[in-house]
């Protein structure tokens, strides 16, 4: 699957902006910059790389959310990639596969 982004937030704490993530079974398999949208991207607010494997889950701020992922700072692979929409000060955090 490929997914566009405004933020991309790497394990590392590194911000990217305007970043298009590619997956494929679960894992990260390429990050190129955004140059036009595609037939079959899907578009989030914030894209979070970790090293670690998370459910789908609602939080009630980004904060909550920058809380559960302060210890996943692993830098290497594999990478898997969670999508963060944002409603209100809500946010919704899930596994891109």
């Amino acid at each position: 699957m490929i997914y566009g982004t405004n933020r991309l937030y790497y394990p590392s704490g590194e911000v990217a902006v305007a970043q298009v993530v590619e997956t494929a079974d679960g894992y990260v398999v390429a990050i190129t910059p955004f140059v036009c949208e595609i037939h079959s991207m899907v578009w989030y607010d914030t894209i979070f790389l970790c090293s670690k494997l998370y459910k789908k889950q609602l939080f009630a701020s980004i904060i909550d959310l920058h809380t559960l992922l302060a210890d996943d700072n692993v830098v290497g692979s594999p990478l898997y990639a969670y999508g963060v929409n944002f409603d209100g000060g809500c946010c919704l955090f899930e596994p891109l596969r």
